[in-house]
């Protein structure tokens, strides 16, 4: 199962406080890091398959347009 942002993002808050307020919060900084790296990766993903779904309706219309 694919994680979703929003889940992603409340480990990170999670995570976050650990840091804040353990003694060896340190030590939890590289599972951040891959949490933010994560959490910018699917927002990557999702902003490219929109713009892939909004180049598919141009093209569909401008096939249509000629079409016509």
């Amino acid at each position: 199962m694919k994680p979703s942002i929003e889940r992603l993002e409340n480990a990170l808050i999670i995570m976050a406080r650990m840091i804040t307020t353990r003694a060896d919060g340190e030590t939890y900084l590289p599972i951040c890091e891959r949490l933010e790296a994560e959490i910018a990766a699917l927002r990557a993903s999702e902003n490219y398959m929109d713009k892939m779904r909004r180049l598919a309706e141009c093209g569909a219309a401008r096939g249509a347009a000629s079409q016509a």
